[in-house]
Formats: C-alpha cells, structure tokens, sequence
C-alpha cells in the first residue's frame, strides 16, 4: 500500500478522533457538573457577553435576604423541596442538557437601619436558563416573570421533554380598600421555550387568520422607546419611530427619528401569527395594566385585526420586564426587533 495514501489516511481518522472528542467535550459540558463551585465557574464564564455574570453568585431562595424574598415565597419554595441553586434539564429538546440557576449577580444594593447602624444587603434576585446549543454555543435566558417577581422553579417531565413550572407570589393594589392595601396570589405557570424565548405551554394553539398587528408603545420613566408598528400581512407595513429609538456611540440619536415603511417579508408575517395562536390572543384579557396605578402613562397597546376583521386589543404595561403572560413578553420583543432587521426605508 502507498505510504502517502497510509499518511493522509491516518490523518483523516486522526482529524475526526479529535473533532468528535471535542464535539463530545463541548456537548457534554454542563453534564460534567457537579459542585455548586463547577456550576457558578460556568455560569461566569459561558455567557462572554453578559457582562452581569461575571461577579454571579449561586444561592438558593432560601438564603436570600428577608427584604429581597419574603418568607411567604421561601416558605412555598420549602414546601416544594426547592432548596438548591442549579438544576438540570433539556429545555429546548435539542437533546443536550441545559442548566437552570439561581443567584445573585450583584446588581443592585438595599439597605435599612437596624436601631443603631445603616445595614446594606444585595437587593437582587436572579432565575436564569443556560441553554446548550451545540458546538459550544451557549444562549442565557431569563424565567423571571418581571422585575419584581421571585420565581420558584420546578422541572416538570412531559413527553421526553423537560418544562419548567413556576410559581411566584402576584402582588396587586387593592383598589376597593379605603386605605392602601396589597393584595398577594401564587401563581403557576408551565414554560416551555419555544419562538426563541420562555411562554406559556399550550398543547392547543388557535388557527386564527391574522391580517393586521399594531403595536404601540408609550412614555416611561427614563428614556425608553416610544414608537408605532403598523404590520400588514398582505400590503405595505410601517414603523413611526418617535422618541429613544436609535442608539449612536453609545448616545440616542433623536435625528434618526421618523416615519418608515416596508413590505415585511410574509415568513416574519407567519412567524408572528404563530405566536399569536401559539399564546391564545383572543383569550387574553383586555387590560394588564390596570394594577400598576403609579405610573398609568407608561402602557403599551397590542392591536391584532384577524379573521376579516375582528379585532382583539391588549393594554399592558410598556416598561422592559413587566408583561401580562410570558407569551406576550416574548411577542413585545419580537416586535421590537423588527424596527431594525426589515428593509425599511424612509418617507
């Protein structure tokens, strides 16, 4: 036999030994984990470009500050057998195993005053997925409800994939009381990622034909985007950027602002419509915002025309974070990338 064919040979099966050793090493990753010191190293590490991550520390509800998680949610979390700060579980069914954690990234401080001295504390709370995506490719999700929810996770098992269940503690103004008054209600809800984010799992999504989505958002406090989305399934759609919609080194540009069109291509047209039926939107209340009475200028208003002209909208609170289900934060953000990955061109 041919000593150079015996050489290239050789090689090729060396190339393809090594390939899959480190094919096997990056898929088996978050596998080999076993400490809560191995977990919270990947955790600071896996995500490069979450710059929040780097100082995370892993620690399990009930360990969290008295002003930070309440001792009715660590309470409901005890009941449940949550004590740990990572678990795992397929999320994404692409058959790698992904990791749920629990922690502190060190964000934000609190602090109150003890009879005799000022006492500071770690003020936050994190619920995060780190979906493994092959190839050593990694995706950071957030499961927190908004930023005020304290989310109990539970990994639920269905038909060979993984769903996590969350319970958190929905806390509303009582708005019949004479004086203020909070009222407090566990919610559950099943996740399952689907459409790139976390939503509410339905076995039965609706076949609604939608025609038409209008999407505006209102002022908050700060500099958050405010703009109109009008998206038409068979005609020319159009996107009113008005105020905080453009970002130059590092600064908004309000000269960018203006009024746009395009024809948006007919996939991103029934990917939207997927969600829609996918979160039920004809089923969805009217009004999430009603019990956030401190800040009513700050709401969105979804407006979806659907089977030759009925019509469903939803007013919800626009701030980033605060959502009336899961499905319909994944759709604000979905909507809200559109203003930059279409081919709009200027009126």
């Amino acid at each position: 036999m041919d000593k150079t064919f015996l050489s290239s040979k050789l090689k090729y099966w060396a190339f393809l030994f090594l390939w899959f050793c480190s094919f096997s090493l990056a898929q088996n990753k978050i596998d080999a984990l076993k400490s809560k010191t191995e977990v919270q190293e990947f955790v600071r590490t896996a995500i490069k470009s979450d710059t929040l991550l780097k100082n995370f520390e892993l620690v399990p509800i009930q360990d969290f500050h008295q002003y930070v998680v309440y001792s009715r949610t660590k309470t409901v979390a005890d009941s449940l057998g949550i004590n740990k700060s990572f678990y795992k579980g397929d999320f994404d069914g692409n058959g790698l195993t992904d990791l749920l954690f629990i922690g502190d990234n060190k964000c934000c401080t609190g602090s109150y005053h003890d009879g005799t001295r000022t006492v500071d504390y770690s003020a936050n709370f994190s619920v995060n997925v780190i979906l493994d995506m092959g190839g050593g490719k990694y995706t950071l999700e957030n499961i927190l409800f908004n930023q005020f929810s304290k989310v109990i996770p539970i990994i639920k098992k269905h038909e060979r994939r993984d769903y996590i269940e969350v319970l958190y503690d929905q806390q509303s103004e009582d708005l019949e009381a004479r004086q203020y008054r909070t009222l407090h209600k566990i919610i559950t809800k099943i996740l399952i990622y689907n459409f790139d984010n976390f939503v509410e799992y339905n076995p039965s999504p609706s076949q609604l034909s939608v025609e038409k989505i209008i999407y505006e958002t209102g002022k908050c406090f700060g500099k958050c985007p405010i703009f109109n989305l009008e998206l038409n399934k068979k005609g020319e759609s159009f996107f009113f950027a008005k105020s905080s919609n453009f970002i130059t080194n590092s600064d908004i540009d309000e000269k960018m602002e203006g009024q746009f069109a395009t024809q948006i291509s007919s996939k991103e047209f029934e990917k939207l419509e997927k969600i829609l039926n996918y979160i039920d939107f004809s089923n969805l209340e009217n009004d999430y915002s009603r019990n956030w009475t401190d800040n009513q200028n700050s709401t969105s208003l979804l407006t979806i025309v659907y089977n030759n002209g009925q019509t469903k909208k939803i007013r919800d609170y626009s701030l980033p974070g605060i959502s009336g289900t899961y499905g319909l934060k994944a759709l604000y953000s979905i909507l809200s990338e559109l203003r930059f990955n279409q081919n709009w061109e200027r009126k």
